[in-house]
This record gives C-alpha cells, structure tokens and sequence, in this order.
C-alpha cells in the first residue's frame, strides 16, 4: 500500500529520534535518586507508539510496595521534594490528580513524572495511576508487529480531531486505540470493525466477560460510553469511559 509508506514517513519517528528521546529520558531517570524507589519511562515512549515530534515522556516513579503502601497519600510530596533536589534549577508545574504529579521542561522535552506503587496486579493497585506500567507491559506483548498500526491509528484519530480522552476532547485516548488494534490485528481491520460497530458494543480482548453480560457485571456508572472496552489489565474499568457518542459515530463516519 504506497499510501502507508508515505504516512508512515511523515509520522514514524526515527532510529536517531528514538536514541535521542531514550537518552534525555535516562538523564531525568537516573537523576532521580530515591532509596527503594525505581523510576521507569512510561507511556507511548515505553510502548514504542509514539508519533515524530511528540516531545511529551512520561516518567513513573514507583516506590516499593512494601514499603509506601501505608504513605499512598503523600507520595506527591515526597517526590516534590526529591525533585527539586535533583533540578534545583527547573521549574516544576505541580498537577492535581487522582495522585498529584509533576511536570518540567528539559532539553525541548515536556516530561511529566507521576509517583506510584509498585505492583505486579491491577487488584493490588492503591491508585489509578498505580496500574499504567501495566498497560505498557500488556501492549508490548500484544502489539510487538503492529507498532505502526497503532501510529496510523493514532495519527488518523488526530487528524480528525478524535485524539484524546480530555474532557475537552471526548474522544479516544492512545491507550484505548492501542487496545483496539491489538484486539482487531490491523489499522484496516480496525477502520471496518468500527464502521460495522452498533452502541453500546463491547470490546474484550482478555475474555473477561466472555459468555457473560457486561452490563450486569459493571457498575453502570462505567458504562456509558457508546463503546465499552474492558481494559485488559483491569476487569472492572472501561478503558473508553471517556468517549461521547458525538466522536464515536464521527468516527464511524470517517473510517468508511
């Protein structure tokens, strides 16, 4: 297909992108000095799904099980403070979440470095954010030759305004574009599917609830996106719990 070549081109970043984003990355890393605590690159940049000329990376640095499970709470503050004495002379932009995080500007990249848990299972998770290294770990294994499907994926979905589960967007997040080629095996494959999708279908690629109804098995509240994909690492998440119907049938509409 020339037309995939060419797109591809245009948004698949280089082998000297890919070295250059991995070794400011390891700079911000290994700067981080915390005794028990392993920071790791997360994110598009750790699932090798990221677009040319995206300078976001995301950092997570997880502190030991054991050890913090009774500080959940003020992991943000611990982290400040490490962070500021690893870049006494950047600027940190505290932001409120679930788990407040960090962001800072470093070498023309925008690093956002978020504390959490270390855990091996979503049930063991104190925190939402605990569970996103293992998104990285279930797309890796799951996507190791569709990496630039999930780019045409990603940068269709961005060119129709469709990128991103924001509340000012309402549309589809990476992970959930990341999910949906894994599950259907093809960006082309993922473009039919869509079109011949009704509301309200589910997508489970671990099975989960196979043979049984998601809608009596979840909290409704989790349920009212016109697309229902269970996350694979997480049964009782909606990973597109974001999505409004306006960009779902938008969507429909540009795939065919």
């Amino acid at each position: 297909m020339p037309w995939r070549k060419e797109v591809l081109k245009e948004i698949k970043p280089s082998k000297k992108n890919e070295l250059e984003l991995r070794k400011v990355a390891n700079k911000i890393i290994n700067s981080i000095k915390i005794k028990n605590v392993k920071s790791v690159l997360g994110g598009s940049s750790a699932k090798g799904t990221w677009l040319k000329g995206n300078h976001d990376i995301d950092i997570f640095v997880q502190y030991d099980f054991k050890k913090y499970k009774e500080q959940s709470a003020e992991l943000s503050d611990l982290l400040k403070d490490s962070l500021k004495k690893a870049f006494p002379k950047i600027k940190l932009n505290n932001v409120h979440g679930s788990r407040d995080y960090f962001q800072l500007v470093y070498e023309k990249y925008n690093f956002e470095v978020v504390p959490i848990i270390k855990i091996t299972k979503s049930e063991k998770a104190l925190n939402i954010t605990d569970i996103s290294p293992l998104h990285a770990v279930w797309v890796n294994k799951h996507t190791k030759k569709l990496k630039d499907d999930i780019r045409l994926a990603k940068q269709f979905c961005r060119a129709n305004k469709l990128y991103g589960a924001e509340s000012y967007i309402s549309g589809f997040s990476g992970y959930v574009l990341e999910i949906l080629i894994a599950n259907f095996g093809s960006f082309n494959k993922f473009l039919k599917a869509i079109i011949s999708m009704r509301l309200d279908q589910v997508v489970d690629p671990e099975n989960y609830y196979k043979g049984k109804d998601v809608f009596f098995e979840l909290n409704r509240s989790k349920l009212q996106s016109p697309l229902i994909v269970i996350d694979p690492v997480d049964k009782s998440r909606n990973a597109a719990a974001a999505l409004s119907k306006e960009k779902f049938m938008l969507l429909k509409k540009v795939a065919r």
